[in-house]
């Protein structure tokens, strides 16, 4: 099973139990992270939807629809029982969608702060000096489902990390200020660019097909040029 028929699958029954479903979630990173996210927001949506009712409301439903029967014999009239199923739903779809948005804005702020916690823990991996090779570059993409397709230029230090709760790959590259931090964040999806800003740091999380990238440098640093340089020579691939 490959990456397209696994997604395929996935939006079908995330919770299959085909042998190929489970070998390749197992066996392909990208694909493991979408399969949570995918379980995730299942798991949000039921319990959206789980609204527990009120005591006694069965008992007054039945006599309410007795009543009602004695009155209108013959002719029976639903439509207030639709209409607190309609209730019920649009409650929990309010819910479930005011949740998305608190969790939107809330993620965005934590990413900012996150990345900046992990360039602030681990300053020493600026002045390292490590002669990076493409090979090495590319030995470490391959997990991630992602391929090195250009020069990436000169890379003085590179590692997997954990941002949050997800596994990437920390960079420093040389700048025009100092060294230039690049973290590739997969599966932390953003909706559009947000700046990143410290006492003495300040870049940018920009999104991307796969998630996001964290450039940052010393105040002043020009950025853009290695942003654009990293998110055109790689292809991921899932």
């Amino acid at each position: 099973m490959n990456c397209i028929e696994f997604r395929h699958q996935l939006l079908t029954d995330p919770r299959c139990n085909v042998d190929d479903f489970h070998q390749h979630r197992d066996t392909c990173a990208a694909c493991d992270r979408e399969s949570m996210q995918v379980l995730q927001l299942e798991d949000k949506l039921l319990k959206s939807f789980s609204v527990t009712p009120p005591d006694g409301l069965k008992a007054r439903i039945i006599l309410a629809q007795t009543l009602n029967d004695e009155k209108n014999r013959g002719k029976f009239q639903p439509q207030w029982l639709a209409a607190a199923a309609m209730m019920v739903l649009v409650i929990g779809l309010t819910g479930w969608f005011g949740l998305q948005w608190t969790n939107q804005q809330g993620g965005i702020s934590n990413l900012q702060t996150a990345v900046l916690n992990h360039i602030t823990d681990e300053l020493n991996h600026l002045h390292e000096d490590n002669n990076v090779q493409t090979a090495d570059i590319s030995n470490l993409l391959a997990p991630f489902g992602a391929r090195l397709e250009g020069n990436p230029g000169q890379v003085n230090y590179l590692g997997r990390c954990n941002i949050r709760k997800q596994s990437g790959i920390h960079l420093v590259v040389p700048g025009y200020k100092g060294s230039v931090t690049v973290l590739l964040m997969p599966g932390e999806f953003i909706n559009a660019a947000v700046d990143v800003n410290s006492s003495r740091f300040s870049g940018r999380i920009i999104p991307t097909d796969y998630g996001s990238i964290a450039v940052v440098g010393e105040h002043g640093e020009m950025l853009d040029n290695i942003s654009d340089n990293f998110i055109r020579n790689i292809h991921w691939t899932s």
